[in-house]
């Protein structure tokens, strides 16, 4: 079931529905922009992934993810709106409860591959953001 849903995810974001911009090149802008901003946030989640599969403690890996994600120059220059839903996905990507339970779906459909569930995790946090993100600034 979480398989098919972040297969389901993952199909969205490669090809993402028309933002609505009044006009091509502010609809591009705004794609470019949340691409790039959401990209922090798959990094973050698949870097949490990594770390916790190397035996690192989840709170020690929560602490590297989020520290790394607050110093990235696309963070410091974010709105404060962007930022507070990045803080948002990056806390949600590193839920060692919810992380564990990806763990246990992954395991029921065999997937054992380590970065397979780095990718899973990582899109699973990082869609919903960008879906926002496409939404929220389609005037700009």
């Amino acid at each position: 079931m979480f398989y098919k849903k972040a297969l389901m995810l993952l199909i969205a974001s490669i090809f993402p529905a028309s933002a609505m911009a009044a006009d091509d090149i502010q609809q591009a802008k705004v794609q470019d922009y949340c691409g790039k901003i959401s990209s922090i946030i798959v990094q973050a989640a698949a870097e949490y992934n990594h770390q916790l599969s190397n035996a690192v403690k989840p709170d020690d890996a929560k602490i590297s993810v989020i520290q790394k994600v607050k110093d990235s120059e696309d963070y410091l220059q974010a709105s404060p709106a962007v930022k507070a839903e990045m803080d948002k996905a990056v806390n949600n990507s590193t839920n060692n409860v919810e992380y564990e339970k990806m763990m246990e779906e992954q395991d029921k459909i065999h997937e054992r591959y380590v970065g397979m569930h780095a990718w899973t995790w990582a899109y699973h946090n990082a869609t919903p953001f960008m879906a926002w993100c496409n939404y929220n600034h389609i005037s700009g």
